[in-house]
């Protein structure tokens, strides 16, 4: 965070380079509230999946997978544990791992009230440290293509280690035929907004890197006293091939691919893809 003059707030109305990086998201303790409202809110999927989406995509991939019971799962940025109370329902041994500890207070708190043995970690996956192996990871939501491709290549080394022999890797990305446009917005809250809990100023922009198939959403973040906060998301397209590639390289293969884990059937224009692999 830093004041601002208007020389600097001309400079961020302008696209950054490509990788440009900004305050967290996930760590801020008011943003970590409204994300949680937002993943909790059972009529958008702005954080989560609507819960019946949750639902049908869950019986998808248990469908695919056929896993046995008592056989392990890892759920890489699992927010509030939606995801994760479903798969021990299932009968899977589960593990939450998440950056935002508001969150996965929550999630702890309702798995002791329903009575679910999960465990939880706070970590950036980035950064997990776990030595034992599991059957199954999960990275739900296209989180995959948030990351840069050092950050990507990083998560998915780590993901090919954590799988056992046999062990299965379930996510989803935006694909290129996903659209979107150019465009910059300025929005004004004169109390407690999503991002602050008092009067502020938000300018918004997406912006296109054709040549590295991403987009991204900026926000500067304006306060009375003159702070600014910059935030930025990366949203990186892909297409089939260059995934079987990335998972080839790793020592997985695809072995079921739709537009959606609901088990939607991939088209030549599905906006997005969702991927089964097998080590």
């Amino acid at each position: 965070m830093k004041m601002l003059n208007i020389t600097e707030l001309a400079a961020l109305g302008k696209r950054p380079e490509y990788g440009a990086t900004g305050a967290s998201l996930w760590t801020d303790p008011w943003i970590a509230k409204q994300m949680l409202a937002a993943h909790l809110d059972p009529e958008i999927d702005a954080a989560s999946r609507t819960p019946q989406v949750i639902d049908a995509s869950v019986e998808q991939i248990m469908k695919v997978i056929e896993p046995e019971p008592g056989q392990e799962l890892l759920d890489l940025g699992c927010g509030p544990g939606l995801w994760c109370s479903r798969f021990h329902q299932r009968g899977l041994e589960v593990t939450g791992v998440d950056m935002s500890a508001n969150s996965l207070a929550w999630a702890r708190d309702e798995a002791v009230r329903v009575g679910m043995d999960i465990r939880y970690i706070c970590s950036d996956y980035l950064k997990l440290e776990m030595e034992e192996q599991v059957d199954i990871i999960t990275l739900i939501y296209y989180d995959l293509g948030a990351l840069l491709p050092n950050a990507r290549d990083l998560v998915l080394d780590k993901i090919a280690e954590l799988l056992k022999p046999g062990g299965h890797l379930v996510f989803d990305v935006l694909s290129v035929q996903e659209k979107r446009r150019e465009a910059e917005s300025w929005e004004l809250a004169p109390g407690a907004g999503f991002w602050r809990p008092q009067a502020h100023l938000t300018l918004s922009a997406a912006y296109h890197y054709p040549k590295q198939n991403a987009w991204l959403d900026q926000h500067v973040v304006l306060e009375e006293s003159g702070a600014a906060t910059v935030y930025r998301t990366w949203d990186h397209l892909y297409t089939l091939e260059k995934i079987e590639e990335l998972l080839a390289n790793r020592g997985l293969e695809v072995c079921w691919a739709g537009e959606d884990l609901t088990g939607t059937p991939l088209k030549a224009d599905s906006p997005s893809l969702a991927i089964i692999a097998k080590k």
